[in-house]
């Protein structure tokens, strides 16, 4: 039985991303350095960047419960209560932080974990963080026009 593709072969293969996750109920995690943190449920948006050629490797990454913990959003997307919802990925674009504070900047969106994703941040200030939360319902269609990209679902419902 041939094996089908997490991603289409259009799929850019490296670049800016916005991962977006589902936190079905609260967690309780300790994230490395960063210490212990409880994310309530609600949307979360994670702006990262994939270098060439690595975009498909990264978001299968990311969306695996099964891994080596080794950055940030790892110890968020190996838990059970966490659903990778899809990824806005970001085309013509260079700077993961502007992107990042751009995200940050769409309504009713919070820094839950101030340092969390962004201790290679080049940005002076340095971001607060690259994972940002909403209580409310994820917008794809705002997210996507405001960077202006495309939208890829990490499964069809």
């Amino acid at each position: 039985m041939p094996q089908r593709r997490l991603f289409p072969p259009t799929l850019p293969k490296g670049g800016l991303y916005v991962l977006i996750l589902r936190v079905a109920r609260p967690v309780r995690v300790t994230v490395g350095r960063l210490g212990r943190q409880d994310f309530k449920p609600g949307s979360y948006f994670y702006v990262g960047t994939a270098k060439t050629p690595r975009m498909p490797s990264r978001l299968a990454r990311h969306f695996a419960k099964t891994k080596t913990v080794r950055w940030h959003i790892d110890y968020l997307t190996e838990l059970d209560a966490v659903e990778p919802v899809g990824a806005v990925i970001v085309a013509g674009r260079t700077s993961e932080c502007a992107l990042n504070m751009e995200v940050g900047r769409l309504s009713g969106m919070v820094t839950t974990m101030p340092g969390f994703g962004s201790s290679d941040c080049t940005r002076r200030p340095r971001c607060p963080a690259h994972l940002w939360f909403s209580a409310a319902e994820i917008n794809v269609a705002a997210i996507e026009r405001h960077v202006g990209s495309w939208f890829f679902h990490a499964r069809q419902r």
